[in-house]
C-alpha cells in the first residue's frame, strides 16, 4: 500500500501529527487559555524530523543492516529482536533522542547563541536524565520487543509512534515548558 511505498514520508507525517496532537491536548488539559505556539512548533519539528525521520533511518535502515536477522521475510531471530530493543532503550533513547529533544526545545524557546542553546539543553538533559531514561525504558522496552518481533519493517515507526502516545504526553507535561 501507500505506506509501504513511502515509508519515510509516512513516518515523518505520523511523527509530526502525533507530537503536535499530544502537545495540544496536554496544553488544553493543563488549562492554558492560549495555545503556546512555540511549544507546539518545537514538538512539531521534533516529531517530524527526529521521531519520524531519524527513527525511520535507525529502525528501518541501520538496525536491519547491523542485525540482518531483524529483516522482514522468514522468522526473525529472537536475539536480533532483543539486541535491537536494547540498542533503542539503552543507547538511542538516553543518548540521542533525549539530547536532541532538549536541543530542539531550547532552539524554539531561547534561540540564543548556539553555545547557550547547547549549554541550556545539556543542563536540562542532565537534570531529567534518570527520570526520562527510566520512563522510556518502562514504556518502550515491551513495545519495541513486540514491534521488532512482529511489525512489518515499513510500519515500525508508525507502530512505535502510535503505541508511544503516553510517552509523548508525559514528555509534554514534564518537559514541554521552559522555566
Amino acid at each position: 500500500g501507500w505506506a509501504a511505498r513511502r515509508p519515510l514520508l509516512t513516518a515523518a507525517t505520523a511523527g509530526g501529527a502525533k507530537y503536535i496532537g499530544c502537545d495540544v491536548l496536554v496544553q488544553h488539559c493543563e488549562g492554558q487559555e492560549r495555545l503556546d505556539r512555540r511549544r507546539v512548533g518545537a514538538f512539531a519539528a521534533f516529531g517530524t524530523f527526529y521521531a519520524g525521520g531519524v527513527q525511520y533511518l535507525l529502525f528501518n535502515r541501520l538496525l536491519p543492516w547491523c542485525l540482518p536477522l531483524l529483516k522482514e521475510g522468514g522468522r526473525r531471530a529472537p536475539a536480533s529482536v532483543v539486541a535491537a530493543t536494547g540498542v533503542d532503550v539503552f543507547v538511542h533513547m538516553p543518548f540521542f533522542y533525549l539530547p536532541t529533544f532538549y536541543t530542539i526545545r531550547e532552539l524554539a524557546f531561547r534561540p540564543d547563541t548556539p553555545s547557550k542553546v547547547l549549554a541550556n539543553a545539556w543542563a536540562h538533559y542532565r537534570e531529567g536524565f534518570g527520570s526520562d531514561a527510566r520512563t522510556s525504558l518502562v514504556i518502550f522496552g515491551p513495545i519495541q520487543l513486540l514491534n521488532f518481533g512482529f511489525s512489518p519493517t515499513h510500519l515500525r515507526v508508525p507502530v512505535l509512534l502510535a503505541s508511544g502516545l503516553l510517552w509523548t504526553a508525559i514528555l509534554s507535561t514534564r518537559r514541554g515548558r521552559v522555566q
